[in-house]
């Protein structure tokens, strides 16, 4: 009897890809837009964020590890058929068994059209093609899906991203194949070394920091910041998979998550030794930016406070419930440290000599 076939939508994406390389030695037919190449720096845009704000580097990097038994099919989620022809459609129904959907966006500065669409529109046509295939839909949706968040004038933010993985899962729920939703937190590099082929919102704070371009962080240093190893999540939702599980499954560090604040020391303890001289940012509060903060900087820095606020405001001080088991854990403090050498390394990032400008 021949292995089923998974189909990953996504399949090159970070969480797509974790899982793809988890697969190693089994069928799997990954879609995505780009194909076997993957998006990477030079590659046509299809939509554009916001992200050009924010004071930082933030890409993506090559990085391999698929088995020989992947086969890539470019299509598109956000159309119908997946974009593909009504042939090649009722071919690859007719082939697969299994439906895993990462395809989406992750990235809090996309604007609400283009997240919506990704996440809503594109779960929806997903959710179609496993209904066709009578194939069981195991669904990816976000560890942070029961928090909420605050918008910029709520074209994008951590609100805009989370109603619309709300809206996802609900239409998941209603494919009469819907198997499981699947809820990871940040995923971070590899536990291995830090590797990743992608950067996310943790590795922003991570160039912000080295760069001394963070001065505030607006909230309590009690604060969690949720994150696992990339290996961790696909591993994990490969396993799931292969079990056929059924239900939810809460991909988090739940209580073992760190605080910001010892997210801050670690991340200047390893900057000073690679040579640099990073102050710590301030934690300040709610009332602190209302009564003190956005009336002293005026309009700049009031917006500057609000684009903070928007990705960082999902964040709490109550952890995550939390479905992984023992074996899965990992030291996140050195899994912090591996991802900054790997990011800072990446970006051919070195200190600013003495008596040079920022």
């Amino acid at each position: 009897m021949s292995a089923p076939i998974l189909l990953v939508t996504g399949g090159t994406g970070l969480v797509g890809r974790a899982t793809v390389e988890a697969f190693a030695g089994t069928p799997v037919i990954s879609l995505s837009r780009h194909g076997a190449e993957g998006w990477r720096d030079g590659a046509p845009r299809t939509h554009r964020s916001v992200s050009a704000l924010l004071p930082d580097r933030h890409g993506h990097v090559v990085a391999g590890g698929e088995g020989e038994l992947v086969e890539h099919v470019v299509g598109d989620v956000t159309e119908a058929r997946l974009g593909l022809s009504d042939a090649a459609y009722a071919e690859l129904a007719d082939r697969v068994d299994v439906v895993l959907h990462a395809a989406g966006v992750s990235d809090f500065t996309t604007p609400r059209r283009v997240t919506d669409s990704l996440n809503v529109a594109g779960t929806r046509n997903v959710a179609r093609f496993a209904a066709d295939a009578r194939a069981p839909l195991y669904h990816v949706s976000t560890g942070y899906v029961a928090k909420r968040g605050t918008s910029v004038r709520g074209r994008w933010g951590a609100a805009v991203y989370l109603d619309s993985k709300r809206e996802s899962e609900r239409i998941a729920r209603a494919c009469p194949t819907f198997t499981a939703i699947v809820r990871p937190s940040i995923v971070f590099g590899h536990s291995r070394d830090g590797t990743t082929p992608s950067f996310q919102g943790l590795h922003r704070l991570v160039g912000m920091m080295l760069e001394n371009r963070m001065p505030l962080l607006p909230f309590s240093p009690a604060t969690l910041v949720d994150f696992l190893p990339r290996d961790v999540v696909g591993g994990v939702t490969a396993r799931l998979v292969r079990e056929r599980f059924e239900g939810e499954f809460w991909l988090t560090a739940g209580t073992d998550a760190l605080t910001f604040g010892r997210v801050v020391e670690l991340l200047l303890e390893f900057g000073r030794t690679r040579g640099f001289d990073p102050d710590a940012p301030r934690f300040v509060t709610q009332d602190m930016i209302d009564r003190l903060i956005k009336p002293a900087g005026g309009e700049a820095v009031a917006r500057r406070v609000d684009i903070l606020l928007a990705l960082t405001s999902h964040h709490v001080e109550e952890p995550l419930p939390s479905s992984l088991e023992e074996r899965d854990r990992v030291d996140l403090e050195d899994l912090l440290r591996r991802g900054a050498a790997f990011w800072a390394d990446s970006q051919g990032v070195k200190p600013r000599e003495e008596g040079v400008p920022a």
